[in-house]
């Protein structure tokens, strides 16, 4: 698994990094996970070290389900 580095600064918060790094702010499991001595508060401390996991893109299989504008020309 790949990670990319975030050093937080006072008010960040597990959902805005997870909708920042991940695209969706309730997917805040992995960040979680990859930063198991952060403690789990609502926000988190300024200048702590965060661990984001990078997932691959999955490829669309299908680009039949896309609308003309966006499929692969």
């Amino acid at each position: 698994m790949t990670y990319t580095k975030h050093i937080t600064k006072d008010g960040d918060r597990w959902d805005e990094l997870a909708y920042r790094y991940l695209g969706d702010s309730t997917n805040i499991t992995p960040i979680i996970d990859a930063n198991p001595l952060v403690p789990i508060r609502p926000e988190i401390d300024g200048g702590t070290e965060i661990w984001i996991p990078i997932f691959d893109p999955q490829p669309l299989q299908d680009f039949n389900n896309l609308p003309p504008w966006k499929r692969p020309q």
